[in-house]
């Protein structure tokens, strides 16, 4: 209603206008809920015995990020060895932790011909799971190869002159992570790109 009474707007400066605010209240919405499950996490609250499908929740995560990707031009793929893959992990936090990593690859990939690669696989010889997320972007510096993972830790963009997001999406998928019995690590390098390494049981 405010921007309807501007008459010295133009439509096409109003539409702008109403994209910018609804995509920051949409960011301070994603703020809150980051904040509110760390406060669950730290204070120990689970759901336990609750298991999902790690291919459906990839698929899910995946088609819910469509438009960034496609906004981005990101030539993006996914390969799965086995669709009957389950994890110790209740749905939506397994969402969490892919919507979390495909964030932040869609972020850091190369802004000219982004390439985002997420692969998932059984090592029956190692009796593990193994999901893969590769962005072709910005390596990770030495400087957070040892806090990436904890609390409001913010990986700098080269391309912008403050880090955006809260710092808390890559310490809740650590913890959700952990809370399947799994792991998370990174593969970094200035030339290969980043690689995020889920392993669970």
């Amino acid at each position: 209603q405010m921007m309807e009474k501007k008459e010295d707007l133009l439509p096409e400066q109003k539409k702008e206008f109403l994209g910018i605010i609804l995509k920051e209240c949409d960011r301070i919405k994603r703020l809150i809920n980051q904040v509110l499950e760390v406060e669950k996490i730290d204070a120990e609250v689970d759901a336990l015995g609750e298991s999902s499908s790690i291919d459906s929740t990839v698929r899910l995560a995946l088609s819910r990020l469509q438009p960034q990707i496609e906004e981005k031009n990101i030539d993006l793929s996914y390969q799965s060895s086995d669709h009957t893959i389950m994890v110790n992990l209740a749905e939506d936090k397994m969402l969490q932790v892919m919507l979390n990593l495909l964030s932040y690859a869609i972020k850091f990939c190369d802004t000219q011909a982004g390439i985002i690669r997420v692969t998932l696989d059984r090592n029956y010889a190692e009796n593990a799971t193994y999901l893969k997320v590769y962005n072709n972007g910005q390596y990770i510096s030495e400087e957070y190869h040892t806090k990436i993972f904890e609390k409001f830790t913010q990986v700098k963009d080269g391309n912008l002159a403050k880090p955006e997001g809260s710092g808390l999406g890559l310490y809740i998928t650590r913890k959700f992570v952990e809370q399947a019995g799994g792991k998370v690590s990174f593969i970094s390098s200035e030339k290969e790109g980043t690689t995020f390494v889920l392993q669970f049981p």
